[in-house]
């Protein structure tokens, strides 16, 4: 469970890290690398995780690949559209082969492994489609907002996109968006991404907006 446990830990360093990105300050991407990996392991030795232990002790992480290796099988016969929305609780136990427990399973505790057995690649393309477009368009907006100097646009949206960030990272061990107040922010983050960028002129308009200004300068300066 060490990706789930360390992913409340993440915001900060992706932050960072987005930012020296965008900004293609890529001396500085490298070394927030470096800060963050020697970050998490300070955390390691200096946080008490037991709590932690306590909470994923469920699932341990062995546990987790053996319920992830059940799945391929669903996968593959389910592949194209996947065996349906909220039916994982019912299928897994027919599949279940490598976790030796009585224990009933609702989640894959895996939500992208989860989303590919309920809505098989169809609907796990959707998904892929969607965040490409997330992200695409976040990292247009961040630029827009560095170029222009709009601090205040620029840090909104790349927190808000930074805890997209680390939402997805939780995921990949965890059900985190089958949790109503995870999926309620995560929602959220992506409605403050687009609405807050959503009355922002794109590069290409100012862009048109400054030759017809020019143009118009030039015409006056010309009638004169």
């Amino acid at each position: 469970g060490s990706i789930s446990a360390n992913s409340n830990f993440k915001g900060g360093p992706i932050s960072g890290g987005l930012t020296s990105f965008i900004t293609k300050n890529y001396k500085n991407f490298i070394w927030f690398i470096i800060v963050s990996v020697l970050f998490f392991i300070l955390l390691i030795f200096l946080i008490d995780i037991r709590p932690v232990i306590d909470r994923f002790g469920e699932l341990s992480a062995a546990a987790r690949i053996k319920v992830w290796k059940d799945c391929i099988g669903i996968i593959t016969d389910f592949h194209l559209f996947g065996s349906g929305l909220g039916t994982f609780k019912y299928i897994y136990p027919l599949y279940k082969e490598n976790l030796k427990t009585a224990v009933d399973y609702n989640y894959a505790h895996n939500d992208y492994i989860h989303l590919l057995v309920e809505t098989g690649f169809i609907g796990l393309s959707c998904l892929m489609a969607g965040l490409v477009m997330l992200f695409k368009d976040s990292i247009k907006y961040l630029r827009f907002h560095f170029k222009t100097s709009n601090s205040f646009g620029f840090f909104i949206t790349l927190g808000a996109l930074s805890s997209v960030v680390s939402i997805l990272i939780h995921s990949l061990a965890d059900f985190n968006l089958h949790i109503p107040s995870n999926a309620l922010i995560f929602t959220a983050m992506i409605g403050i991404i687009y609405g807050i960028n959503s009355g922002n002129d794109s590069e290409d308009t100012i862009k048109v907006k400054r030759v017809r200004k020019t143009r118009i300068r030039q015409s006056v300066i010309s009638e004169d």
